[in-house]
């Protein structure tokens, strides 16, 4: 049973005010043609890449975390021991949601 999660009508996470600048290649960079992305259009974005490749998932374990993030698991599990990300425990196994990914993705850690 294959179910689509519609993100239409959700409230992104206030940010930090930080822009994300895109450069679609090094001739616009040098042209100044960039265009810049708010960072809840970036939010949106990253959230639905990590929806549409990883179908009915919303919870990741660190080393799936840490995969989608191109990261080491120990990177993942000393900031959420730090309290920079936000995990949720199953009994005492972490598990990072799918909206902590995409907010880690725009603004970082």
């Amino acid at each position: 049973m294959s179910q689509l999660i519609n993100f239409d009508n959700y409230k992104v996470p206030k940010s930090t005010g930080k822009r994300a600048t895109i450069v679609s290649s090094f001739v616009d960079a040098l042209d100044n043609a960039n265009r810049v992305i708010e960072v809840d259009d970036a939010f949106k974005i990253a959230l639905e890449v990590l929806s549409k490749n990883n179908p009915n998932k919303t919870l990741f374990s660190l080393n799936e975390a840490a995969e989608q993030l191109t990261v080491g698991d120990e990177f993942i599990r000393r900031r959420i021991k730090l309290g920079k990300i936000k995990a949720t425990y199953l009994g005492d196994k972490p598990l990072i949601n799918i909206v902590e990914l995409a907010r880690i993705i725009t603004e970082g850690v």
